[in-house]
């Protein structure tokens, strides 16, 4: 989770409020079609990313209910990774599914509630077993399943 963390500044001119900052949720995908609505330009169909400017014209405004990562296991390997780690990011929560790569099987969890534990410290996953089935659902939406034999 923190390797994914990548500050980032836009400051683009008339639009710019010095000293601003949000806690919204971005992912870099966001870059390219922000850049798009600032220059005013019709935006490709094919884009994942959503555009930052609700969040330029107003730090308090959100675009996205979730983030989302992967990482493979280890982080550095030869061929194909033993497993491979799938997060979502809320404003509240870190969930991460980690899967075998070959079968595709969900072979451990992760939860953080980042109000209560901001540095992660505390893997809460079997506890909230109802949080995890709700997130779970949400993560195989963004990363189904799948199998690498």
């Amino acid at each position: 989770e923190w390797d994914a963390a990548v500050p980032m500044i836009i400051a683009p001119p008339k639009l710019a409020k010095p000293g601003a900052s949000t806690h919204a949720l971005a992912e870099l995908l966001d870059l390219y079609p922000t850049i798009v609505d600032l220059a005013g330009l019709p935006k490709p169909r094919h884009l994942e990313g959503k555009s930052l400017l609700p969040v330029l014209k107003d730090p308090a405004a959100t675009v996205k209910k979730a983030a989302y990562t992967q990482h493979p296991r280890p982080a550095y390997y030869k061929g194909a990774p033993e497993a491979m780690g799938y997060s979502m990011r809320t404003a509240e929560v870190r969930y991460t599914e980690w899967r075998n790569w070959k079968t595709g099987r969900i072979i451990a969890r992760e939860l953080y509630d980042h109000r209560k534990d901001p540095g992660e410290n505390h893997n809460t996953a079997a506890a909230q077993a109802g949080v995890v089935r709700k997130l779970s659902g949400r993560l195989g939406d963004q990363f189904p399943v799948r199998a690498h034999p």
